[in-house]
């Protein structure tokens, strides 16, 4: 079982329940994957018992996943190619429901996967307030500002200052979550008065494919700013940049070396791939 053979397992504490991380690269197309279930029924795994009886409420996919390896991203790319869906699974809350997302995919979506393999982007970064983990963790996913306050999701620390909110009411952009290309980003120093304890959510870049996602090329309260959500315009990042000392960059390298990505309302919790290891770090901590 490819569970036992090539998976990482590990234990979190979520509340009073025990719960085990298996993590893995998919055997289809490298995509790191991931699958949280009971500790006990890992214990039934190991002594033999079919996955059908011990793991009956958990998706197909991810059965599957920790049979052969083969995760229900790599299936829906490598064998369904013209699908315009993507039905990701995971077992979400420490109460073991099942979250079910049905997104649809850009119709270039393979354009900008080639751009991102191109450029070694495997993930993108949002940075947050631990306080607000617990939060992602209840309403399953990462929602914007505007979202959570339209339907009263509460975020007990919040990063942006109201003047950016207003210009992003203006640009009808108040309905996105960000995300940027690097981990470090120059604003969480920035906004160190406000967020205290700085956490980084890593992303799975998989999000470029939604079909309302958009890219911008700088930092998007620069007045020159392009957003756009098709592939064409995506290469004319610069992804060069992001590998760079940040202190070294010119005034204009800074603001592209800012480019984000903007998901529409809401990032589902099966693409926030270190959610529940900052939560045990912090326990453990």
């Amino acid at each position: 079982m490819y569970l036992f053979s090539s998976c990482s397992i590990t234990p979190i504490d979520i509340g009073d329940e025990k719960l085990v991380i298996c993590a893995g690269k998919c055997i289809e197309g490298g995509y790191d994957h991931s699958v949280t279930i009971p500790y006990d029924a890992l214990i039934r795994l190991a002594n033999g018992e079919f996955i059908q009886e011990v793991l009956p409420n958990i998706s197909k996919g991810d059965r599957e996943f920790l049979i052969s390896g083969a995760s229900p991203q790599g299936w829906e790319i490598f064998h369904d190619k013209d699908s315009p869906y993507m039905i990701g699974h995971k077992v979400v809350s420490s109460k073991s429901d099942l979250q079910k997302i049905n997104i649809k995919w850009k119709n270039d979506w393979r354009e900008i996967r080639k751009i991102l393999h191109q450029n070694r982007i495997k993930w993108l970064y949002h940075f947050t307030d631990y306080s607000n983990l617990q939060s992602i963790l209840k309403h399953n996913g990462l929602y914007s500002w505007a979202y959570s306050f339209e339907n009263d999701i509460e975020i007990k620390v919040q990063g942006g200052e109201q003047w950016s909110k207003e210009k992003d009411e203006k640009a009808k952009l108040h309905d996105y979550v960000r995300l940027s290309f690097v981990e470090e980003h120059p604003m969480m120093y920035v906004r160190r008065s406000q967020i205290k304890n700085p956490v980084v959510l890593k992303i799975s870049s998989d999000v470029c494919f939604f079909y309302e996602t958009l890219f911008a090329d700088k930092n998007t309260v620069s007045s020159d700013v392009a957003i756009c959500d098709k592939s064409d315009n995506f290469k004319n990042i610069k992804f060069e940049l992001f590998g760079k000392n940040y202190q070294n960059l010119n005034p204009e390298e800074k603001k592209q070396y800012q480019s984000e990505v903007l998901v529409k309302s809401f990032i589902p919790i099966v693409y926030i791939l270190n959610l529940y290891a900052e939560i045990e770090a912090h326990n453990k901590g």
